[in-house]
């Protein structure tokens, strides 16, 4: 088994600095009084919770494990993104910039990076 730091990742990341950028400019550019946001918000997050802990548990797994689980991680993954591109897309109707989604580059990766950022932020705050 490898003993992981958080230097040990791939340089591709999005770094902490990066996802609080992006998380600020995501709620500058939302209406967070609207409960169509707040709901958006809540699914982005709960899928976010999903995520983070498939994304922790894979290093855990064995080969036969992570052949029999992708097909679920990639479902949540792909739920996490849609939910980002929901809010992107209630940012756009109400003429806000959403240049942050940029910064994802389109790489599910990165996007990935977020999500655990955002379980972070909200874990640490829930102590």
């Amino acid at each position: 088994m490898k003993f992981y730091t958080h230097t040990d990742f791939d340089k591709s990341h999005l770094t902490f600095y990066d996802c609080q950028i992006i998380h600020e400019q995501i709620l500058d550019s939302s209406n967070k009084l609207d409960n169509e946001f707040q709901e958006y918000w809540k699914e982005l997050l709960t899928s976010c919770i999903e995520y983070t802990e498939a994304r922790a548990k894979w290093l855990l797994l064995s080969r036969e494990e992570k052949m029999n689980f992708d097909s679920t991680r990639t479902t949540i993954h792909n739920k996490v993104i849609h939910n980002l591109k929901l809010i992107r897309a209630l940012a756009l109707e109400n003429n806000k910039d959403c240049s942050w989604y940029e910064k994802f580059q389109e790489d599910r990766k990165r996007i990935g990076d977020f999500a655990n950022y955002l379980v972070y932020s909200y874990a640490i705050n829930a102590r």
